[in-house]
């Protein structure tokens, strides 16, 4: 259709330090290097997850560095993920998705992580949904949820890295210098407020023609018996080659001083992974929403801040069942209107999926005008090239796929009929 696809696929590195197999998610085709972002699960390249983050319609090469998910040391060090399962559940194009789910390697741990990356014309973003069921008591020295910038895969430098919600920024922090050695700078921030972010910038490296951040958009968690629905932030100084500052979702201060967690804590959340540009000369897309910043909110942490809120979504379901809010999942009912959406918020193309439709053609999706009226979702470009049908063979039915266009802050409706 009129923007570019997204898709997921495995990466195999011969004679690239060993014979090493990754997996990519990627926007379109990234300027001289077509990895958006880049996974190791098998950890070959002893890093993290999530390795190389690259802009896209950025002048410039990747290097935003890495990401990671459940981190755990105790008094023997780092306890790696094994057992460790690569499940693509759909490649593509409108809405991409896989799952890394494994084990803790003493057992104690069942870690999933879901990759949902969809079609965009604005900047690199993936929606990483990770659930943690502790199916032993686990004892750690330093236990860490999700990290934006892993342990050791940090290398390239930056100068700031800052916090907020909704609210605006609360803090600032100046990277440690040189050669300080790894702790927490803060430690236990819980954050009560709406649309949680982190941002790292001012990188120091010429090729790292951005910035990175991360917005929480959902997080509950059951730790030993008690029940948290708001996420706790810490600061970690790193040392990968450089020195830099991870921010991380950390267990809350009461469950981390025990050094424990107990059998049958269950720990749930999706965060939304951002490569943003960090000069807005560097940009080349056609996003109307980025186009329409301040170029004073490139330099720092303030399009991150921005982000967090606009791209903040809501849904409301008249016809049919809401299943899922990152991204919109819609179970479908039988008849000629087999669902009904209204979304509120959003930047650019949003992912929309309707689930549990008995056939795969003959449908299509209408927006709801104020006066009641419909008009169909038309973004083709050569015929019927602007959704994503996808068979499941576990239920035997289909789903459709579409990236409905909103600008922050607009509501709008969407139906979808067989015709």
């Amino acid at each position: 259709g009129e923007t570019y696809a997204s898709s997921i696929a495995q990466m195999c590195l011969v004679g690239w330090g060993g014979n090493q197999w990754w997996m990519s998610a990627s926007i379109g085709s990234s300027p001289g290097y077509g990895e958006t972002f880049g996974f190791d699960p098998a950890r070959g390249c002893g890093r993290s997850l999530i390795d190389d983050s690259s802009p896209i319609f950025t002048e410039g090469l990747h290097g935003a560095g890495g990401a990671d998910w459940l981190t755990v040391y105790d008094n023997a060090g780092y306890k790696t993920i094994r057992n460790q399962k690569i499940t693509v559940k759909v490649s593509g194009p409108n809405v991409s998705r896989m799952t890394v789910s494994g084990y803790l390697e003493n057992g104690a741990v069942y870690t999933e992580l879901t990759v949902t990356i969809s079609r965009s014309n604005d900047f690199s973003r993936m929606l990483n949904t990770f659930h943690y069921e502790f199916l032993e008591d686990l004892e750690f020295n330093r236990l860490s949820i999700y990290q934006l910038g892993a342990d050791n895969y940090n290398s390239a430098r930056y100068n700031k890295v800052a916090y907020g919600d909704a609210t605006g920024t609360l803090e600032v922090f100046d990277v440690p210098a040189e050669g300080t050695r790894s702790q927490y700078l803060k430690k236990y921030v819980d954050m009560k407020g709406e649309n949680v972010w982190i941002s790292q910038y001012d990188f120091n490296l010429d090729t790292a023609k951005s910035n990175k951040g991360l917005a929480i958009r959902e997080y509950k968690a059951t730790l030993n018996g008690k029940t948290y629905d708001y996420p706790t932030l810490g600061f970690y100084v790193t040392n990968n080659g450089v020195t830099n500052l991870n921010g991380e979702l950390i267990l809350p201060e009461e469950v981390d001083k025990t050094g424990k967690v107990q059998k049958g804590s269950v720990v749930d959340g999706v965060v939304e992974y951002i490569i943003l540009p960090k000069d807005k000369n560097d940009y080349y897309g056609t996003s109307e929403y980025i186009n329409a910043q301040a170029a004073e909110l490139f330099v720092n942490e303030g399009l991150m801040s921005r982000f967090a809120v606009d791209a903040a979504i809501k849904e409301t379901v008249s016809v049919g069942e809401l299943v899922g809010t990152y991204p919109t999942r819609v179970k479908t009912v039988k008849g000629d209107v087999l669902a009904e959406v209204t979304i509120t918020g959003g930047i650019g193309y949003v992912p929309v999926t309707f689930i549990g439709i008995e056939g795969y053609s003959g449908y299509r999706l209408f927006e709801v005008m104020a006066d009641g009226s419909e008009v169909m979702v038309d973004q083709s470009v050569r015929g019927n090239d602007y959704w994503q049908v996808y068979y499941d063979p576990d239920t035997k039915l289909y789903d459709i796929s579409f990236n409905v266009y909103q600008l922050d802050g607009k509501t709008h409706t969407y139906r979808l009929k067989k015709v």
